[in-house]
């Protein structure tokens, strides 16, 4: 939005819409960040969000009215809501920047598979132009308009074949104009374990190793390639098939852009939305369960999703939780002068210059969070280890960073922690939730312990002992403040 607000001219203004970001063009959030300035006057991360929902809301509709045993039964209707409307892809739902990406590529993918199997006169206008805006909405769009090449080459209708194929190429041409890829070593073993891993992160619930994904995710893969090779289901699950081709291209797509990256990347809650689809979509097309009789598989995907939706909240709560309040550490910091923590090897460049100057510029208005008028810290004390708890520190099992358990479980749990490094400006960071373990359930029937952690990014290198300034907010929003030791990782 600052070069935005600095551009001249039509073609400075296209260029910012059209610039690369990472892998992709986000023209989409783009433009959905415009729209939210012209109504509010700055940049509203809730507009931008709001448009998000409501992308995954028209996404889920389509998908139960145009997908088999979705549209058919309303136990598979409603099983399919609880795990679509769940927190495992939590950060997609609150994190505005990836709602119009990474829950409008979705809506606008399935959007174009309808249209291209309408036999309406406009239907396959309005597809291609669905299909192109993929392109500009997600990398991952690019594999759209092949799959309706496909559909219409399989039905014999060459020429919308002809026609998606050049549009396809042309798009494709200006999508990788100017295209910057950093150079990346081919790993085939890399390739699979992150295409694999990815299939199988949304079971690799309540911290059971990343590993296990890997293992879980082969399967998933095999069964999806299995429905995919029968091409009966293109003439009868036209739209199923293809949402299917389009997700499991997805994941290759991915695994290819990630490739020799950290074994665990594609663990992240915001790639776990493509894994569940496809369980889901296979559930809805694979032909052995018709043996099943209906009253008896309604009753089994209702249980599974119900059970599903449940770990899906006890797994995702505390970071969900924990993500709210990076936000508000982000805010506290900003008020503060603090530099910001951020989660992850290394930190975003120039961010706190950017939001300074966004602010100066009224392009962004942080939130107030802290009342400075009625602000005061209470000094430092050292207590003794009953109020003083010590902690140790845990690689995260997304790799994005430390987890700082405390291991004086009697303690009510802090709102939030300073931390003091050595050699460096303190960091405010947020607290989380109390702990749970699949693992101490099973040992001692105990799902959430009563241990609490925090996390510390991993680009927060240091040696030696590191202070931990747990904090407490009075009603007036005083910090308050007890002195505890973090040993280095």
């Amino acid at each position: 939005m600052l070069s935005w607000s600095a551009a001249e001219g039509f073609s400075e203004k296209a260029s910012l819409l059209l610039q690369q970001h990472y892998s992709h063009r986000i023209v989409f959030t783009r433009i959905t960040t415009l729209l939210s300035t012209a109504i509010n006057g700055s940049v509203s991360f809730v507009f931008i969000q709001i448009v998000g929902w409501a992308c995954w809301l028209a996404f889920a509709m389509l998908l139960v009215r145009n997908i088999p045993r979705l549209k058919d039964s309303l136990f598979w209707a409603f099983a399919a809501g609880l795990v679509l409307f769940n927190p495992i892809g939590f950060s997609n739902f609150i994190t505005a920047m990836q709602g119009p990406q990474n829950l409008g590529i979705h809506f606008f993918a399935l959007s174009a598979f309808i249209l291209a199997t309408s036999r309406n006169r406009i239907g396959i206008p309005l597809a291609l132009t669905a299909g192109v805006a993929a392109i500009y909405i997600s990398a991952n769009g690019l594999v759209v308009l092949p799959i309706i090449a496909v559909y219409f080459a399989f039905h014999h209708r060459w020429k919308e074949c002809a026609i998606t194929t050049l549009i396809q190429i042309i798009a494709a041409l200006i999508f990788f104009y100017g295209y910057e890829r950093t150079s990346v070593t081919w790993d085939t073993g890399s390739l699979i374990n992150q295409f694999f891993v990815m299939l199988g992160a949304p079971l690799c619930l309540l911290r059971i190793p990343y590993e296990s994904a890997f293992w879980i995710g082969t399967p998933i893969a095999l069964v999806t390639i299995i429905i995919l090779s029968n091409f009966k289901l293109l003439k009868e699950h036209s739209v199923a098939w293809m949402f299917l081709a389009f997700l499991l291209g997805s994941c290759a797509m991915a695994a290819l852009g990630r490739m020799g990256w950290p074994d665990d990347y594609m663990l992240q809650d915001r790639y776990r939305i493509y894994g569940i689809l496809i369980i889901l979509l296979t559930a809805c097309l694979f032909p052995a369960l018709q043996k099943i009789p209906k009253n008896v598989l309604n009753t089994m995907a209702l249980f599974v999703a119900l059970f599903y939706c449940l770990l899906g909240y006890l797994n995702n709560t505390a970071p969900l939780l924990s993500a709210s309040l990076w936000k508000e550490s982000t805010g506290i910091n900003y008020q503060l002068g603090y530099p910001f923590p951020f989660v992850g090897e290394v930190p975003w460049p120039n961010a706190q210059q950017t939001l300074l100057l966004s602010d100066s510029n009224d392009i962004y208005q942080p939130p107030k969070i802290l009342n400075l008028d009625t602000l005061s810290i209470i000094p430092e004390t050292i207590g003794t280890k009953v109020n003083n708890p010590t902690w140790s520190a845990v690689r995260s099992n997304a790799g994005a960073g430390y987890w700082l358990i405390s291991d004086t479980p009697s303690l009510p749990r802090p709102d939030a922690a300073y931390v003091v490094l050595p050699d460096r400006e303190p960091v405010h960071l947020p607290q989380v939730l109390r702990r749970t373990s699949l693992k101490a359930f099973l040992i001692s029937g105990k799902l959430i312990s009563d241990e609490y952690q925090l996390m510390l990014p991993l680009h927060l290198k240091w040696t030696g002992d590191a202070r931990i300034i747990e904090t407490d907010f009075d009603a007036e929003r005083s910090l308050v403040r007890s002195k505890s030791i973090l040993p280095q990782p």
